[in-house]
């Protein structure tokens, strides 16, 4: 680890590729710790990063110290990759479903921002006629929301879906709610499995009914 001032005359640290992952593993059992409250310990800058490294691991076939070893080019390019294109979101949730440890071990910020993408019907794949496509976005949505471990946590998730990154207004909380339930999982043969994951959360389920 290297310490020194920063440009704004502040104190910069550069972590090691172990170090980054201890962080990301600790700033996630910090957040379980506080209910999903603000950390006052890290910058907005730094959890968006952690954010960004945990999406990526989940959409690339490389390790979590290759992704953190990346070089700013490297990073900026791979995120670039990871796009709202039908295809893409196909690809990420077939990655979900294969890969709980690392949705469990996500940010509410990246959790909102791959919902986000994953959320979006469609019609019907590319190259296919199925009109049963959108179960698989449907699975990947009910995966993603069974790693979300708290009331507290569902709703922060749901009000950073805005395209602002930030959080919402409690409209767009309800719009949230309703693009994934009423009109994906509500939809799907997830029906039944969502409306219980539901209302085994009672609370969260009286503020967005």
């Amino acid at each position: 680890m290297v310490f020194g001032p920063g440009g704004a005359g502040g104190v910069a640290a550069e972590l090691k590729v172990d170090q980054v992952i201890e962080l990301i593993q600790f700033v996630r059992q910090a957040l379980e710790e506080s209910d999903f409250r603000f950390l006052e310990w890290i910058t907005e800058t730094a959890f968006d990063m952690i954010s960004k490294i945990m999406e990526l691991y989940l959409n690339l076939d490389k390790t979590l110290e290759s992704i953190v070893s990346m070089t700013e080019l490297e990073f900026a390019t791979y995120w670039k990759k990871v796009s709202m294109a039908q295809k893409a979101v196909k690809n990420e949730c077939r990655r979900i479903l294969t890969g709980a440890e690392i949705v469990s071990g996500m940010t509410p910020i990246a959790k909102s921002r791959v919902l986000n993408r994953i959320s979006k019907t469609y019609l019907f794949e590319v190259g296919s006629f199925s009109f049963d496509d959108d179960e698989l976005q449907a699975s990947a949505c009910m995966k993603l929301l069974e790693s979300i471990c708290s009331e507290r946590e569902l709703i922060e998730v749901l009000r950073l879906m805005g395209e602002s990154e930030s959080k919402g207004r409690s409209d767009i909380l309800i719009k949230s709610f309703k693009r994934i339930f009423d009109h994906l999982l509500f939809q799907s043969k997830q029906k039944n499995k969502a409306r219980i994951w539901l209302q085994n959360r009672g609370g969260a389920y009286d503020v967005l009914e």
